[in-house]
């Protein structure tokens, strides 16, 4: 893909903001690496995940708030942790190394989740079932157990109520995972992203896929005269960026 085919103006528009603001973190003395931890909200978080592991970006922010409300520090009495209630055992299994980081908390929520609904042929309650009860229960009652009827009925209600994640800075250790994810791209759309409520995509994840789109010397120069960011960061800084 061509950086000559981002024509929209919304594109280019967001791609602008952020130039904006990286000019003004790097006056403040903030290296790159700061100023991509520093711009990462829940809103993007879970637009990420969504992305990334191929979950409906509503489904995980419905059982975000069923879980924790949000809260990253939530610890339940059985010991599920953060924002996606990860038992220890579940985090184990997904490679969570602190269940407590945002980051890593909603992408193995999401990853997790999009192992229940492949299990389950995208059958949602039972997907719900099995990661509120297990999935040792849903093969004992064939079906969703009494005791996670409640949950399912909770996670649908907030579906239909439309919640959201915050649009507030999270902090994170994480950063460097985030923006290595390789979400999904509806190619009928050039670079958008596609969830479930039309194409989304932060200045931030266009300018990291602009950064693997470079295949040339040419191509890179072209993208750094596009989004400006020569003009904003000390030559060392790009150069070692575009290393990274």
């Amino acid at each position: 893909m061509n950086v000559n085919n981002i024509t929209d103006n919304a594109s280019l528009n967001q791609i602008q903001d952020s130039s904006t603001n990286l000019q003004t973190d790097n006056k403040a003395g903030k290296t790159f690496e700061q100023h991509l931890t520093g711009s990462i909200t829940y809103k993007d978080l879970f637009n990420k995940a969504s992305a990334t592991y191929n979950v409906d970006v509503s489904l995980l922010e419905a059982v975000a708030m069923t879980e924790s409300d949000f809260n990253p520090n939530c610890v339940s009495s059985a010991g599920a942790m953060g924002i996606m209630q990860i038992m220890p055992k579940t985090a184990e299994y997904l490679g969570i190394s602190n269940a407590f980081d945002p980051v890593e908390n909603v992408f193995g929520g999401a990853k997790y989740l999009r192992e229940l609904l492949d299990k389950y042929n995208n059958n949602t309650d039972l997907a719900l079932a099995a990661y509120n009860g297990g999935m040792g229960n849903v093969k004992k009652y064939n079906g969703v157990p009494p005791f996670c009827e409640r949950y399912v009925q909770k996670v649908h209600n907030y579906l239909n109520q439309h919640v959201h994640a915050p649009d507030t800075v999270i902090s994170t250790s994480s950063a460097e995972k985030y923006y290595s994810a390789k979400p999904e791209f509806n190619s009928n759309n050039g670079i958008h992203k596609v969830y479930s409520d039309g194409p989304y995509m932060t200045a931030l994840d266009q300018y990291q896929l602009l950064k693997s789109m470079l295949n040339d010397s040419d191509e890179y120069a072209r993208a750094i005269s596009l989004i400006d960011i020569r003009a904003n960061y000390k030559p060392e800084e790009n150069d070692k960026d575009r290393e990274a």
